[in-house]
């Protein structure tokens, strides 16, 4: 599955470690570099944009918490 998240923080970090140890394909929008770079090191791949995290899901949902 691929998947675009925004803005992962504390609470979406694990969530998204989990996703990618089951295979699925995530990209996530991380703006810190520091936070970005880590985000790189556990496999995510990381978003420029708004719209280019949504451009890799397929077909697009959106959730707000």
């Amino acid at each position: 599955m691929k998947i675009g998240f925004i803005g992962p923080g504390r609470m979406g970090r694990p969530i998204l470690n989990r996703l990618v140890a089951a295979d699925h394909d995530v990209t996530v929008l991380v703006r810190r570099p520091k936070a970005r770079a880590a985000a790189k090191a556990d496999g995510l791949t990381c978003a420029d944009t708004v719209a280019a995290a949504a451009r890799t899901t397929s077909p697009r949902y959106s959730s707000w918490c």
